[in-house]
């Protein structure tokens, strides 16, 4: 049977896959709010917008963040950095949180 139906090997790709449940959450709210904004008439449309817009910018940044952050704690496990400020790839100065 080995021979016909080979084994499922892992993948050689290490992966940094930074996703919480705070996002997951923000996500649906994003979503949410962008449907009353598209379904919103007259005045309230453009209040519903700017509401959209908000979340949807608080929701880039904390994937922003998160990936930044994700990214130097990866960096220090397995690119022998003993911490993120000796590591030339850090992204340290551009997102600090």
């Amino acid at each position: 049977m080995e021979k016909t139906i080979p084994k499922i090997r892992e993948s050689r790709l290490v992966k940094n896959k930074p996703w919480t449940e705070e996002l997951t959450v923000l996500r649906s709210q994003v979503r949410k709010q962008r449907k009353r904004y598209q379904q919103a008439v007259g005045d309230d449309r453009t209040c519903q917008l700017q509401i959209y817009r908000n979340l949807r910018n608080l929701y880039k940044t904390k994937i922003q963040e998160l990936k930044a952050r994700s990214w130097d704690d990866w960096m220090i496990e397995h690119a022998n950095c003993k911490s993120i400020e000796t590591c030339e790839t850090s992204t340290k100065q551009k997102y600090k949180s």
